[in-house]
């Protein structure tokens, strides 16, 4: 079984993998109270990878999307959700899916696609 510390040791391992970076722009809408909404937003930035979406992933993808899609890895803790936006290497993407996490997760990878 994997300890606490072996997980930790693995997930900074992985990071030095994630050569790219990432900027996580989430736009949320909050009641004006007249009827519309005033949109804001908020940015976090995170080391990455990304890549042409492959194998299982792609088969998701294309369930989702027609779009062409790229699998972003980010680090374990990164908070990225749906409809996020990303800026990674001079491209601008919506994350359409994030992929499984689990405990012992090392990364989280999403799906996204050109926006």
């Amino acid at each position: 079984m994997l300890t606490s510390t072996d997980v930790e040791k693995m997930r900074s391992v992985q990071e030095l993998a994630l050569p790219d970076s990432a900027t996580r722009t989430r736009y949320t809408h909050v009641p004006d109270g007249m009827g519309g909404y005033t949109t804001t937003s908020s940015t976090a930035s995170y080391s990455c990878r990304i890549a042409p979406t492959s194998g299982n992933e792609l088969e998701l993808a294309s369930r989702l999307t027609s779009a062409v899609s790229y699998t972003v890895t980010l680090p374990h803790d990164a908070d990225v959700v749906a409809d996020d936006m990303l800026a990674v290497s001079g491209r601008t993407l919506r994350v359409i899916a994030v992929l499984h996490r689990a405990a012992w997760a090392t990364v989280t990878r999403v799906l996204a696609v050109e926006a």
